[in-house]
């Protein structure tokens, strides 16, 4: 689902300021390198921070000048001294470069106290990552908002992150959605998954799987692979859902997976007594979700879905299966087949829905509970072979360790 927070550090890059000097700037953006570096140079040598730190980035990026990094320190740290803020923060980066954090973060904190946001968002990187400082999520959160506020798209995705996964700050998907909106503004390939992921799941804003599918193709298209795989899954499902009728909680069941399906339920008002991979079935209080009922179980086979049933505690109520065989009539209209006397014994009632979905309306008998079923009966089929298979094994499994017994 969401990347790694370490992708942050790849948005914080130096946009070197080189006002003052014109002729000198002019020259450099039109990639006339050695003209720029006859202007720059005097006015360096002459104690011009802004020419200083143009030098600096000539010297460690080889324009016009053998790539010297010893160079560009030297030009760096006589701008730096002198205050200018972005010959600060590249000084910064090329100590971090170096992995020598401890100067990394005096240069990051002087052109960040200045209101550097590239310096801002990259001492809260460090900050995450406790290099060259202790690790601080306080103090990273702070730096990363103060760079956020200013328009920093790397800073904008971090708040993101931090507002959708509790980090330094307390859980709030509506916030999440917010500064990862901001981030994909400016075209951030990690916001623009991550907000896809949101829209996908409708955390923090309305579920709307098309837009979700329009972000993971602009991410994508910058070369993110889980957004490429999500685009993917979610292009399989869409068309798969425009194929299905039988829904829960919003999820056809035709085309669900465990993870969507698991989040469904939650946002639909059901509690879960227990969620474990372990285990066939998922369960879950339903009393909130379905009226007369008590739990709601869902099986799945792998990822895929293959079974849900709702309980309903009948408390000895013979005509319980009528109701509910009733409401289920209002939705999908009469069953298939019926099987069994309503007022006396097992019966069962059953929908052969059109997306191949099976509904059946049961009861078994003395026990009057009812139960409503949904069965994907591929899926079914296949869970019910595998437990087959295991059972085998297990049984396998005792009778060769009782024949060593003896």
């Amino acid at each position: 689902m969401f990347r790694n927070i370490l992708c942050v550090l790849l948005f914080f890059m130096a946009i070197p300021a080189f006002a003052g000097f014109d002729e000198g700037l002019t020259a450099y953006n039109k990639n006339d390198y050695l003209s720029a570096l006859q202007e720059f140079k005097p006015l360096a040598e002459q104690g011009s921070a802004d020419a200083q730190n143009a030098l600096g980035v000539m010297y460690e990026k080889g324009f016009g000048v053998e790539k010297n990094d010893g160079q560009a320190i030297r030009w760096y740290r006589q701008a730096a001294e002198q205050g200018n803020e972005n010959a600060q923060f590249n000084l910064g980066v090329l100590f971090d470069n170096r992995q020598d954090y401890t100067e990394a973060v005096r240069w990051y904190r002087k052109a960040a106290e200045q209101g550097n946001k590239s310096g801002q968002a990259r001492l809260g990187s460090l900050y995450v990552l406790g290099q060259g400082v202790a690790a601080d999520k306080v103090q990273a959160i702070q730096w990363f908002r103060k760079a956020a506020e200013q328009g920093q798209a790397g800073a904008q995705y971090f708040l993101g992150f931090a507002y959708s996964g509790g980090y330094g700050l307390s859980k709030d998907e509506v916030q999440a959605v917010y500064w990862y909106r901001k981030a994909v503004e400016q075209g951030h390939a990690d916001a623009q998954f991550n907000l896809g992921v949101m829209y996908a799941s409708g955390l923090g804003v309305t579920k709307d799987l098309e837009k979700a599918m329009q972000l993971y193709a602009l991410s994508a298209k910058q070369g993110n692979e889980p957004a490429k795989n999500n685009l993917a899954d979610l292009q399989k499902k869409l068309l798969c859902s425009h194929k299905a009728s039988t829904l829960l909680f919003g999820e056809a069941l035709n085309c669900t997976d465990k993870t969507a399906m698991r989040l469904a339920g939650k946002q639909a008002g059901a509690t879960a007594t227990r969620e474990d991979n372990g285990y066939w079935y998922d369960l879950y209080d339903s009393s909130a979700l379905l009226d007369g009922t008590s739990e709601l179980a869902i099986a799945y086979i792998g990822e895929k879905f293959a079974k849900a049933y709702y309980k309903f505690d009948a408390m000895v109520d013979a005509h319980k299966v009528v109701e509910v065989r009733n409401m289920v009539v209002s939705k999908y209209g009469k069953p298939a087949t019926s099987e069994g006397n309503p007022s006396l014994g097992p019966v069962s009632y059953t929908w052969k829905l059109k997306d191949g979905i099976r509904l059946v309306v049961k009861r078994d008998w003395p026990d009057t509970t009812v139960y409503l079923e949904y069965i994907h009966l591929a899926n079914y089929a296949a869970m019910e072979a595998e437990q087959e298979r295991q059972k085998r094994v297990e049984e396998e499994g005792k009778r060769s360790k009782q024949s060593k017994a003896f």
